[in-house]
């Protein structure tokens, strides 16, 4: 099952990127590898059911679903390589509540703990409203991952992955790799963790080096993201452009808004 998820304006992305763990230099590679096998496994070939959803700012927590978010982060890295190794998973029959269970073995749930968990998670229940639908095809054509969308999403149509090279393609740009981002369940609206594959691309022009209002932003961004307490997947593609005016830059971003179950 795979969800796609646009998150908003680029100020919320850029704040989901800086609250997560970076990798060191020196594993760059290692993590690329993985960032490229993992999309291979997320990313299946087929038509997906796609849900648009954005932020619910008031919906709250209760107190008790504060304290058991606060168990599960807790419990969490003791188990991190276990949850987000799907390879780990093998040794289970496959099913999804089979794999779903051994991830609640793990963190010390008790059944009516996950069953809470388990409603915080559920779409109609976050931080999120969800307004639309539509479809997504995925297509695989050897190494390069295709999409064909319906609606809002065929916004996606002009995006290719290449899963050999670890890059996304879009009309003529190459947006390369550029981190593996882990998200906390409180850092985001789905009250559930969340790691999240980088995909980074800016083109910067200036016409006239000594006048900065002649500079120029292109920003494109991709990323995958996987919340392995659901087993639900997320793309995120986002461009933005913008100028500089009065010595202030003046931003327009236009991200792909939708969830696919």
């Amino acid at each position: 099952m795979i969800t796609v998820a646009y998150l908003g304006q680029m100020r919320v992305l850029t704040f989901f990127l800086l609250s997560t763990w970076l990798y060191s230099t020196a594993n760059a590679q290692a993590v690329a590898d993985t960032a490229a096998a993992q999309i291979r496994q997320l990313l299946k070939p087929g038509k997906h059911l796609v849900h648009y959803f954005k932020a619910n700012p008031n919906k709250q927590l209760t107190t008790e679903q504060k304290a058991l978010l606060a168990k599960v982060r807790k419990a969490l890295p003791e188990n991190t390589a276990w949850v987000l190794d799907q390879d780990s998973h093998k040794h289970i029959s496959g099913a999804k509540e089979e794999i779903l269970n051994e991830v609640r073995k793990k963190l010390n749930l008790t059944e009516e703990e996950w069953k809470t968990l388990r409603d915080l998670t559920d779409v109609s229940k976050k931080d999120v409203d969800i307004y639309g639908n539509d479809t997504l095809e995925i297509i695989a054509k050897g190494d390069i991952l295709c999409f064909r969308g319906t609606g809002k999403t065929s916004g996606l149509d002009s995006v290719r992955f290449d899963l050999a090279r670890n890059i996304a393609l879009f009309r003529q740009w190459q947006i390369p790799f550029m981190n593996i981002f882990h998200i906390s369940a409180t850092a985001n609206g789905f009250h559930t963790p969340m790691t999240t594959y980088a995909y980074e691309l800016n083109n910067n022009t200036m016409t006239d080096s000594t006048d900065i209002n002649t500079l120029h932003f292109e920003r494109y961004d991709f990323g995958v993201s996987y919340q392995p307490l659901t087993g639900k997947a997320m793309v995120i593609f986002m461009i933005a452009t913008g100028n500089m005016h009065g010595g202030n830059p003046v931003l327009q971003p236009d991200v792909l808004n939708f969830l696919i179950e």
